[in-house]
């Protein structure tokens, strides 16, 4: 094998190569007209941009590229470091079931079209914070005590650039990057993890609630649908009440057809009586007659 490595074909197996030797410098990587860089220092990754991307989010990209060229330059590194990860942490970008080239096909996440994400730290020792990050073209944020983090946790438990959150997939990642104080979820030490809302995040003895919230235009237009959908149920129950109802009698026969011309009460159903009576009388003294002569 070359001093350089120059014969390993993937992202994955040359970095690996450097980080094994323990070497400092970088890795420059092209894929058609896009270029990429990974810094590795004395045998951790330190820093990676690629396309208009910086940090894990881009290291994350480049694990995966096919048929990239690369080349490696001895001794360059960089100042601004996002994070320090060895070999092993490194390599389980490149075992992730999400690949550069499926992402680099697809729109970005519609998790950030409609949400943003809100970090709340109470902070025991001052004025409690919540951070919200809703840039929606960005796929990563640092955390850390570094002032150039994304989100700055101003406690002496984390570390300068203690961990990140990669957006992919509709799905928020929590990394940690290879830090002495751990990074625990809801009290499981944990490496990389998928984020739930309502998770407590503990970096060192600092704690951030993760939340995911609506933006305010889709807040709205849910209202306004809800509104929507109630007034049309209000209308429909309004015309079903003025509908008349319409019940089928049953047919009218000889046998039980009556005529009725005036309203029956008692008093006519009495004088009906008694004219049935009348009648009665008549015809029975019309026949008697009769019957005698």
């Amino acid at each position: 094998m070359s001093s350089d490595g120059s014969e390993l074909k993937s992202v994955a197996e040359r970095v690996a190569y450097y980080c094994n030797k323990s070497s400092s410098g970088c890795l420059h990587i092209k894929v058609g007209i896009r270029k990429g860089v990974i810094y590795i220092q004395k045998g951790r990754v330190a820093d990676a941009e690629y396309s208009d991307k910086r940090g894990i989010s881009a290291l994350y990209d480049l694990m995966t590229v096919q048929e990239p060229v690369m080349n490696w330059m001895s001794g360059q590194t960089t100042s601004q470091i996002t994070m320090d990860l060895d070999m092993g942490r490194t390599q389980k970008l490149a075992e992730n079931p999400h690949t550069a080239a499926s992402s680099a096909a697809k729109e970005p996440s519609g998790l950030m079209e409609q949400h943003y994400i809100q970090l709340d730290w109470d902070n025991p020792g001052g004025q409690s914070a919540s951070f919200r990050l809703d840039k929606k073209g960005q796929a990563s944020y640092v955390i850390g005590r570094a002032p150039d983090c994304q989100v700055v946790v101003d406690d002496a438990s984390v570390e300068s650039i203690h961990c990140t959150l990669l957006v992919q997939d509709d799905i928020v990642e929590l990394w940690d990057l290879g830090t002495d104080n751990k990074t625990s979820i809801n009290g499981l030490v944990v490496a990389q993890a998928v984020l739930n809302p309502g998770d407590r995040i503990r970096l060192g003895s600092a704690e951030l609630i993760f939340q995911l919230k609506l933006r305010r235009g889709v807040q709205s237009a849910f209202a306004q649908s809800a509104q929507t959908t109630q007034a049309v149920g209000r209308s429909t129950a309004r015309e079903v009440a003025k509908t008349p109802v319409k019940i089928p009698l049953p047919p009218l026969s000889e046998a039980n057809t009556v005529s009725l011309k005036a309203p029956i009460t008692y008093h006519s159903l009495q004088q009906k009586k008694q004219k049935d009576e009348a009648a009665q009388g008549l015809f029975s003294r019309f026949f008697e007659k009769k019957r005698k002569s």
